[in-house]
């Protein structure tokens, strides 16, 4: 296999405009968003991707296109498409700009989060208004003291945009253009460490004061991975402009669509590896509401995730998953350990590399109700990269969703993080006797250490024990993720007569298959019965027949598995 040809470095890690030009890094030309972001007009834009999709870089880039320097920085865009366009060279170094990037702010009390907040809100303060200290008025040096300080009250700091933007068009007779990255991370992490509410209620008021009615303000442009309207944080805002994965608008702008792709493989001498890219890391629709209709359905993109394939050419073409280690996955842990039956059967349809369908995407991810039962979490995982959409439908004045998994590196993710869920419950050499004893028929071992599963599973969750369904569905995620580099697993959760619970296929010949069937037993005295009705079922039904339509002429394996509270009754029998 070819190994990459680097003759530039990569671009890993870089999110500052200038230092990748200079640094002569590998680059593919974004500028064109400038171009889309000033025709746009909306005063207030946000625009919402998963981690690692560009958007640190891009609002870099969009500061130093637009803010008046005392050097000009006309020089980092005139080998670039921006500059092709003759009436924005005119527009280069015109505007002051104030800039804020919120992605660092991962603490865990607000007393932390707010002390970085104001140190980067202080410092830009001090970068934009420091120059024309002597032309500030008095009492405007007072407060810009306190805030470069930090002795400002809190209040202060939650006026600070307007304060900069007032001051500067007092002085240059300007507007400013406020940029802010990553406006929800603090908020992601306040929900995570059980301080919203303050977080909330800060980043509302800096929002609404900064960016609300402000006459000092030109345009605004925000990123973020989701959009929490419902939660407070954009109700201080005069309808901004939300363009989500969901919309056209910046389609190609942010990710690596499949023309770019190219050509860095082309560059780095990789161009017969085309497809193994795309498997792994291809995938993500932007624009997914026009697939509905095929004449609009051109306004989609399908995009590849920058930070996997940079990852790729740096680590010698080795696919493998690079974009689940560079941030935190606590969300997603959360929703696959807590999730109802049900989305833990649509859990085991994506991981089958099945679609689901007739899916509502909610625009509003409201973060407070993520932890409730009844609420998917299809809108979260879609917005923050870990599905996307392949198909839009129409009906009842509502647009339904077909969701997968994007691409190889997700659904290697969804196994890892699924391991990795029990694993923090149950010791990594316990899960691995547990699945030798399960497909060498060690009945006795299988049978203790399941139940030893069960009640560390059922302690950690709290449940009432009379909620094992929700137990035994994480179980079989964990036998998906497990197993299937040596099983294909079927599984139909909607029991009835006809259909199996699990039907394990092997992709050697020489291993067994296995069928195993669960029964909830109302009380203990009835485990016995109820494990051994379990086996019946699986022979009477001839569920092993559906092993036999995909040629496979081996033993089986047949468990009738009984659960009541914390204790299990396993039986097996092996067919041949």
């Amino acid at each position: 296999m070819s190994a990459p040809l680097l003759t530039k470095p990569i671009p890993l890690g870089v999110d500052d405009y200038e230092k990748m030009v200079l640094g002569g890094y590998l680059y593919v030309d974004k500028t064109l968003l400038i171009q889309e972001f000033w025709e746009d007009g909306a005063e207030v834009i946000l625009a919402t991707r998963p981690r690692r999709f560009g958007k640190s870089i891009a609002l870099s880039m969009i500061r130093y296109f637009f803010e008046k320097t005392e050097e000009s920085k006309a020089h980092l865009f005139t080998h670039t498409k921006i500059w092709q366009e003759e009436k924005f060279r005119e527009l280069q170094g015109s505007y002051p700009v104030f800039y804020v990037s919120f992605k660092d702010i991962k603490y865990d009390s607000w007393e932390q989060a707010y002390k970085k907040i104001k140190t980067l809100l202080a410092e830009e303060v001090c970068r934009v208004l420091g120059p024309f200290y002597e032309q500030l008025e008095p009492r405007h040096r007072l407060v810009y003291k306190s805030l470069i300080e930090e002795t400002a009250d809190v209040t202060k700091f939650s006026e600070s945009i307007l304060f900069v933007t007032r001051a500067l068009e007092k002085i240059l007779k300007k507007k400013t253009i406020v940029l802010i990255d990553e406006y929800d991370t603090p908020i992601t992490y306040a929900y995570l460490k059980g301080y919203l509410e303050e977080a909330t209620n800060f980043i509302r008021n800096l929002f609404s004061e900064g960016l609300k009615s402000n006459p000092h303000l030109h345009r605004s442009f925000m990123t973020g991975v989701v959009r929490t309207a419902k939660d407070g944080i954009l109700s201080g805002l005069n309808h901004p402009k939300i363009c989500t994965m969901l919309h056209k608008n910046f389609s190609d702008k942010f990710g690596f669509t499949q023309k770019e792709v190219e050509n860095l493989l082309q560059q780095t001498n990789l161009s017969s590896r085309q497809e193994e890219v795309k498997a792994w890391y291809n995938g993500y629709i932007i624009g997914a509401e026009y697939l509905s209709d095929p004449t609009t359905a051109h306004f989609s993109a399908s995009v590849y995730n920058p930070w996997s394939i940079l990852s790729y050419l740096e680590s010698a073409a080795s696919p493998k998953i690079y974009w689940a280690n560079t941030g935190s996955t606590e969300l997603l842990e959360r929703m696959i350990a807590g999730a109802d039956e049900y989305t833990q059967k649509d859990l085991q349809f994506l991981l089958e590399g099945r679609s689901l369908q007739n899916k509502l995407i909610d625009q509003d991810v409201i973060l407070l109700e993520l932890n409730k039962k009844k609420i998917e979490p299809w809108s979260f995982l879609f917005f923050a990269g870990y599905i996307t959409t392949t198909n839009a439908q129409f009906k009842d004045n509502e647009l339904y969703y077909t969701l997968s998994i994007p691409n190889q590196e997700i659904l290697m993710l969804y196994k890892k993080l699924a391991i990795q869920a029990i694993g923090k419950r149950f010791a990594s050499q316990d899960l691995t006797a547990l699945l030798d004893a399960l497909i060498t028929g060690e009945v006795s071992t299988f049978s203790r250490l399941l139940e030893q599963f069960i009640q560390s599973l059922c302690s950690f969750h709290d449940v009432p024990h009379t909620d094992l369904e929700r137990s035994l569905h994480l179980f079989v995620l964990g036998l998906l993720a497990s197993l299937s580099e040596r099983y294909i697993i079927k599984s139909n959760l909607e029991s009835g007569d006809g259909r199996y619970d699990i039907a394990m296929h092997p992709k050697n010949i020489e291993d067994p298959a296995v069928i195993l069937e669960f029964k909830k037993s109302p009380s203990s005295s009835r485990l016995e019965s109820l494990s051994k009705q379990a086996l019946k079922q699986i022979e009477a039904n001839n569920y092993q027949a559906l092993l036999h339509d995909f040629g496979y002429k081996g033993k089986v394996l047949c468990y009738g598995i009984a659960a009541f509270k914390k204790h299990v009754v396993v039986k097996c029998r092996i067919l041949p």
